[in-house]
């Protein structure tokens, strides 16, 4: 059976946006984007619980949550692997907590019953820009591209497996020169990591995204998006460490005027709350724009 076959059958947006919670026909086609390894947790029944979950995705716009529990964790940690097709038939759906506003992940999770028909695939899912050309930018100039882009640097902060509202991302730091980019990979293998030893040179292809809230980053698809230039002699902890002190910038994070008209306008806005009458409120906004 080829790729396409199974790209042909994903499940659509549409079929799990119709899902209820309880459900236990629920039937998912896609792919393994995550693997966050075999954990033990405490139940009501068993203080050490093997609990496995994935997540799965559709090609699309849908990320699924699985968890499999007790025995069926054991079984299927062995048998899963990144980015191999799958097929689940007969999984309940159940509410999924704490989810990220920055992670797009399904309100629901699946859980694999011993009834669950699962058929997994020797073949591999390839994203949409594994080939192709895409621009290579220099991590000083990323902030507000908002783009697929190619860059380069050293791995100053090794990849580990860090959550948000109870998913899982990897997290690690490229540097070049004295700007640092956080990365945030999306699909991945824990047991992948050790490829990417502290100090090796490498060129990730992501999209940088520059929040509201926090420093230019790089949004990774998966693992497979990251690549060792072997023929680059990684840096020492000492060299590392005078690199990557800053983070791309936005305008206003270096704009004094920009500062300085910031810090009036919320010092009139301090005042707003404190006034009694729109005389007073007037009197500050027309003091406000005189001094900008």
């Amino acid at each position: 059976m080829s790729a396409q076959s199974f790209i042909d059958k994903f499940t659509t947006d549409e079929e799990v946006g119709g899902w209820t919670a309880g459900d236990e026909t629920i039937e998912f086609h896609g792919y393994v984007d995550a693997i966050e390894g075999l954990t033990h947790v405490a139940t009501t029944t068993n203080p050490r619980t093997p609990l496995y979950k994935i997540t799965v995705n559709n090609g699309s716009n849908s990320r699924v949550r699985v968890l499999f529990w007790a025995e069926l964790a054991k079984k299927y940690s062995a048998l899963i692997n990144y980015r191999v097709f799958i097929s689940i038939v007969g999984a309940k759906s159940k509410i999924n907590g704490y989810i990220s506003p920055k992670d797009v992940v399904c309100k629901l999770c699946l859980v694999i019953q011993s009834s669950t028909d699962i058929t997994i695939s020797s073949l591999k899912y390839e994203n949409q820009y594994t080939s192709g050309t895409i621009e290579l930018k220099a991590i000083e100039d990323l902030e507000d591209v908002n783009a697929i882009v190619d860059v380069k640097g050293f791995l100053k902060q090794e990849f580990r497996q860090a959550s948000s509202y109870g998913g899982s991302y990897a997290s690690g730091v490229l540097v070049d020169k004295k700007v640092r980019l956080p990365l945030r990979v999306i699909g991945f293998n824990v047991a992948d990591f050790r490829k990417f030893p502290k100090g090796c040179y490498l060129k990730v292809r992501g999209t940088a995204v520059t929040p509201t809230d926090g420093p230019t980053q790089m949004r990774v698809d998966s693992l497979d998006d990251i690549t060792r230039d072997s023929d680059v002699i990684p840096l020492t902890p000492d060299e590392l460490r005078v690199m990557g002190i800053t983070s791309p910038k936005r305008k206003y994070d270096f704009d004094d005027s920009e500062n300085k008209k910031r810090f009036a306008e919320l010092h009139y806005l301090k005042q707003f709350h404190k006034a009694n009458n729109y005389n007073f409120i007037f009197e500050c906004i027309n003091r406000f724009y005189k001094q900008c």
